[in-house]
């Protein structure tokens, strides 16, 4: 079928869409609201630890989770059953339409974990550990198929998304005859990177060989880091290099991330020092983290500095991003100081070791060398922990949990109705400008306990969280509920600079083009409090009108309409903008 497009005819309507909009600074204290939040029920027992554990964007309007689930979990009308003690599982969601398209599940009869998702275009790539089973069948990708060298390995595999359904291209394995696992994931091109722990004395990557430098007398106590680069040859990935993190006790990798040559690498250490490169980051002096840059030269790599924070008893980044020359890192640590360079942070709870407080820094690349250019807290007597960050432009955004009975971000206090017994989700938006880092603005979930935060994503003009959840809980308006003690959980909220607004007194429509449903971000004007919404033909004439309130979202509902362009008036006060509107299918 074939759709004429028209332009509006009407005189007074195409003197509309000239309309100039004021600009000015723009400035929003107040946190918006949740737009939606669903669980993936999980079979009524106490399932486990069902979670989401990464969270990745396309280009497009689709999210990519992944996760673990025991015994049994539904994505909408999607039911996937186990095949072991844990499966993985890889869904993606689509914001416009608001439901699954598809979902692939990952396993066997042991222990699998996904840990780390990444997008390019269709491929998806994610990675994590997996055990062979008391069968000893390893782990199945659909017809690709891994048995483990012992204990756990870890694992990397390609899928790619075809619409409508989705398949494994490749899967590779890693490690030794201990437990190993892969525990972050960056890609760049077809370059995939992956970054974990092992205990096994020897750990291989394809034929790359890591010697673990641990002395312990048991070896599943002391672990080394690693870092190793694969490329992704179409319908295979082949293991290219692997640097490890090196020392006598124990050490990880927990977070990557990519920009051009430059590889930036996170983690812990503890109980001794830590070779990274040709840089010995001793222990215990100023903490436990350490923040590493690798150089990849194609076929070789070598690190090029290497920084150490946190504090000297319990410190872990679990979030890492790279942004030109500025890397921002996120967890918690729980000793009574945290220093980052030149910053000391004191841990809000007054108790060293007994309560955990979370942070974000920022560390500037200059090349050869790097430095911390500033670190920040929230404030609380319970504990919380900075899970994922997300960042736009000089935006960044950062999801976590609390306990606290009040956790203070600038002038915004969240508050937890059952303090230190349950876990609220928190999402905050701060600013990294010229003059400092500050708060803008931050929400949260209430009642419920969640159990971890796997990822924080923007789309479509929306932010996403995701993680597990102990339901019943809130997000705002929105009650979740369900037979299982522990689901899986997605949850997103809007904010305007997300859609590029710029002003109070800007109309934005997004999604532009739309299909279902429309944002309309209605623009405060003339200090009018309420706001009508008009939604016109080509031809002039009105098709729907509805009631908004200045300056926040209302929804058009365009499930009736055919494909076409529309016009969308909004008349707040003696002010009126307009803005075109195209629906497709």
């Amino acid at each position: 079928m074939k759709y004429r497009f028209y332009t509006p005819l009407l005189g007074w309507q195409l003197a509309m869409l000239l309309v100039l909009f004021c600009r000015g600074p723009f400035v929003f204290a107040q946190a918006p609201a949740w737009k939606m939040a669903i669980t993936m029920p999980t079979d009524g027992g106490y399932s486990g630890f069902s979670v989401v554990s990464a969270l990745a964007t396309s280009d497009g309007d689709d999210l990519y989770l992944t996760g673990m689930f025991e015994s049994q979990v539904s994505f909408g009308t999607i039911t996937l059953r186990s095949a072991g003690y844990r499966d993985v599982f890889l869904a993606r969601w689509n914001t416009v339409t608001q439901k699954f398209v598809w979902v692939q599940q990952v396993g066997g009869a042991g222990y699998d974990h996904a840990t780390a998702i990444a997008v390019v275009g269709k491929n998806i790539y994610i990675a994590g550990s997996f055990s062979n089973g008391a069968q000893g069948s390893g782990i199945a990708f659909g017809s690709n198929s891994l048995i483990s060298a012992g204990g756990t390995d870890a694992f990397v595999a390609k899928f790619t998304d075809a619409g409508p359904t989705s398949r494994c291209v490749w899967a590779q394995r890693a490690g030794g005859v201990d437990n190993d696992g892969a525990l972050a994931l960056a890609v760049r091109g077809s370059d995939v990177y992956v970054a974990g722990k092992f205990e096994s004395p020897r750990f291989m990557a394809g034929t790359i060989s890591l010697i673990n430098s641990g002395t312990r007398s048991n070896p599943t106590l002391g672990s080394n880091g690693f870092v190793t680069k694969l490329t992704d040859d179409g319908s295979t990935g082949r293991f290219v290099w692997a640097q490890p993190i090196s020392t006598t006790e124990q050490a990880e990798a927990t977070a990557l991330a990519v920009n051009g040559t430059a590889v930036y690498v996170a983690g812990r250490f503890d109980y001794a020092a830590v070779q990274i490169g040709s840089v010995t980051i001793a222990y215990p002096n100023q903490g436990q983290l350490f923040i590493a840059k690798l150089n990849d030269a194609g076929s070789s790599s070598s690190f090029i500095w290497a920084q150490q924070a946190g504090d000297n008893l319990y410190s872990f980044v679990h979030a890492l991003i790279a942004k030109e020359t500025m890397v921002y890192v996120a967890g918690n640590y729980s000793g009574s100081t945290a220093h980052f360079g030149a910053t000391t942070l004191q841990n809000s709870s007054g108790i060293a070791s007994s309560r955990s407080d979370a942070f974000v820094a920022r560390l500037d690349d200059a090349g050869s060398t790097a430095a911390f250019a500033w670190a920040m807290q929230p404030r609380g007597s319970g504990d919380e922990t900075a899970y994922s960050l997300a960042v736009k432009g000089s935006t960044l955004y950062l999801a976590g949990t609390f306990t606290s009975a009040s956790l203070v971000f600038g002038s915004t206090t969240l508050t937890n109705v059952r303090p230190f017994l349950q876990r609220n989700c928190f999402v905050v938006k701060l600013t990294d400008a010229t003059t400092g880092p500050d708060w803008n603005w931050a929400q949260q979930s209430e009642g419920g306990d969640i159990r971890y935060i796997g990822g924080l994503a923007i789309n479509n003009g929306g932010l996403y969280a995701a993680g597990g959840v102990s339901v019943p809980t809130n997000f705002g308006s929105y009650s979740l509920s369900g037979p299982g003690s522990s689901q899986p959980f997605l949850a997103g909220l809007d904010d305007p600079d997300l859609a590029n607004v710029n002003a109070k007194t800007m109309l934005h429509i997004y999604p532009n083009p739309a299909s279902g449903y429309a944002n309309v971000w209605v623009p405060a004007t003339g200090g009018a409090t309420m706001a009508t919404v008009t939604l016109l033909d080509a031809l002039g004439q009105t098709l729907r009108t509805q009631s908004a309130t200045p300056y926040a979202r209302t929804v058009l509902d365009l499930s009736t309409f055919r494909p076409g362009v529309y016009i969308v008036c909004v008349q707040a006060g003696s002010t009126t903008t307009t803005q075109r509107l195209v629906v497709v299918r």
